[in-house]
């Protein structure tokens, strides 16, 4: 039935082999680049890697107080990622 097909299956499985290794290696190379922008300390590659977690992945930044969500941001916070801020003015414990 299918006689004089295993060639071409066998071509089959090695392409689809391949794009399988090339997907996985581009993938490996965009989430590091993604966590490396994420964590820049420039400004603007860090907004880049937020972008890319949140809108290409699903991935919002995590909010280390659940009470941040409800509260209304001031005057000082606004146009600023809460994240930001809090690292710059976390009390000292």
């Amino acid at each position: 039935m299918i006689t004089g097909y295993g060639a071409t299956i066998v071509d089959g499985a090695w392409l689809t082999l391949q794009l399988a290794l090339l997907s996985m290696l581009l993938a490996i190379v965009l989430g590091l680049l993604g966590a490396a922008f994420r964590l820049s300390p420039v400004r603007w590659l860090a907004w880049c890697g937020d972008l890319y977690a949140t809108v290409v992945r699903g991935i919002p930044r995590p909010s280390a107080d659940p009470a941040d969500l409800l509260r209304r941001p001031g005057p000082a916070e606004l146009g600023r990622p809460a994240t930001r801020l809090r690292r710059l003015h976390r009390p000292e414990s």
